[in-house]
């Protein structure tokens, strides 16, 4: 689905030089838009990129990448990662979130030991 928000800046197609063999039946939910599917030289396919929305929620399901295969350190699939941040992100959380990672303030044991 090229005109996602998770897909932009994304050819229509690009090649990962080695990932880990995944491929259908991939027994999960229909998702709500199927953004990516990979296919492997051997001729299987998969649904690799899948988001959901669940009540207030978004999930986006990305298959790349495994500690073996060197998939993160492809240009698009770092793409494709922040853009699904962006995509997952609430719209309206009801305070700033600043540029970056967030910063914890305090730490959680903190919270219990009230």
């Amino acid at each position: 689905m090229p005109s996602h928000p998770i897909a932009a800046g994304i050819p229509d197609h690009f090649i990962i030089d080695e990932e880990e063999l995944y491929c259908e039946p991939f027994y999960i939910p229909q998702p709500d838009a199927l953004v990516f599917g990979g296919w492997y030289e051997d001729g299987y396919i998969f649904r690799s990129g899948c988001c959901f929305i669940r009540g207030l929620g978004k999930i986006f399901y990305f298959q790349p990448g495994h500690e073996f295969c060197r998939s993160f350190y492809n240009p698009y699939v770092q793409r494709i990662i922040k853009n699904a941040v962006e995509w997952v992100k609430p719209a309206d959380i009801g305070y700033e979130i600043p540029e970056g990672c967030p910063q914890i303030l305090t730490k959680a044991t903190d919270e219990f030991n009230k």
